[in-house]
């Protein structure tokens, strides 16, 4: 049914039966076994992980944010947001610290930087720094009049920020104040940013194509082939490793997985894989870019449903479950790793942050 890969762990976030909140659950994805739960008061729209992989934060839909630790296989837990917070250990609470919310509606992208003593949280309308100690705002940036934030990528202190009117914003996390701001297709909203593991490079991703641009000279040095007009809906770096970039693209549920190859000597793009996927904006590269996990979806009886970690040379599942092949619908899988919005991996690769879709 599939192969062994090693213990990896993964906490993935099940949706709740009833209201906008749901339950956490900390696995072995070889195994399959829950660990612990965690309660959430509202639902998850976004996910930042610490360098060092042992913290991660959660932006929510009702804009609140939350601090995760996970040590030695526990996973303890702070919430920032009015009237529920505090750390957690199997249930056993320290002192709360009760934090009000950083910005209004559903927070859109995060970045988390334990070392520096700040996380960012971005809404629609504004991004906030906030200290990581206090809780208290350290600055902020706005979107230019009449657009609003779209997304955020995060690398060696600097932020790049897109916008809906196809301009992103690329700003100092010392100063905190804007650099430039970087035209990309101008008129057609960004969907993603993203810079590469070695911070010399960083894409833009709108209706109209993805863009790759030098970092240093903020000047584009290539585009990806086929995607213009595509309905993208995620553009990501693979976190370390070879610059390997993951494109997804979506129409009702289904859609397209790409992967290129782009090298940062000059040379051109180079597609490394493409399949037809389900949920596809939930697939995301393993961080060293070698693999990537997706709910894949074909027109084959025996490959109709599966979920897994798939590898990109060779093409291959590394591990995998076959939904079809298991009979009767096996509801816990089908609900907390296939039937998925959102996925992050740590960047040591050895956890998996999953959001399962709502069910209405």
């Amino acid at each position: 049914m599939h192969s062994a890969v090693g213990v990896v762990r993964a906490l993935t976030v099940m949706a709740g039966a009833v209201g906008a909140g749901g339950v956490a659950n900390l696995h072995t994805i070889n195994t399959w076994l829950d660990t612990q739960m965690i309660d959430f008061a509202s639902g998850i729209s976004v996910v930042a992980w610490s360098s060092d992989s042992r913290l991660f934060l959660t932006g929510h839909e009702d804009g609140g944010v939350e601090l995760h630790r996970v040590l030695e296989g526990r996973t303890w837990v702070t919430s920032m947001r009015a009237g529920y917070s505090g750390w957690a250990d199997q249930g056993n609470l320290l002192p709360p610290q009760v934090w009000g919310a950083f910005g209004a509606g559903p927070v859109i992208s995060a970045a988390l930087s334990p070392r520096d003593g700040w996380f960012l949280v971005v809404y629609e309308t504004v991004a906030r720094v906030v200290s990581l100690k206090r809780g208290t705002r350290l600055g902020s940036f706005e979107p230019e009049s009449g657009a609003r934030f779209t997304g955020m990528a995060h690398s060696s202190g600097r932020i790049l920020v897109g916008q809906s009117n196809g301009r992103a914003l690329l700003a100092s996390m010392r100063t905190r104040k804007a650099m430039a701001f970087v035209e990309a297709h101008q008129g057609f909203e960004i969907r993603s940013v993203a810079f590469s593991p070695s911070g010399r490079r960083f894409l833009i991703a709108t209706t109209a194509g993805v863009e790759i641009w030098s970092a240093d000279t903020l000047t584009r040095v290539g585009e990806l082939a086929g995607t213009k007009g595509a309905m993208i809906t995620s553009a990501a770096y693979a976190s370390r490793g070879r610059p390997r970039v993951l494109v997804t693209t979506s129409s009702k549920g289904k859609g397209n997985v790409r992967v290129w190859d782009v090298p940062e000597d000059g040379a051109a793009p180079e597609e490394a894989l493409a399949f037809a996927a389900q949920f596809p904006g939930a697939s995301v590269l393993t961080p060293d870019g070698e693999s990537l996990v997706a709910s894949k979806f074909s027109n084959t009886w025996s490959e109709q449903e599966r979920v897994g970690i798939f590898s990109i040379k060779p093409h291959a599942w590394k591990f995998e479950f076959d939904l079809t092949r298991r009979g009767a619908p096996d509801v816990f899988l089908r609900a907390s790793m296939y039937e998925v919005k959102l996925r992050s991996f740590s960047p040591d690769g050895e956890q998996l942050l999953s959001i399962p879709l709502k069910k209405k």
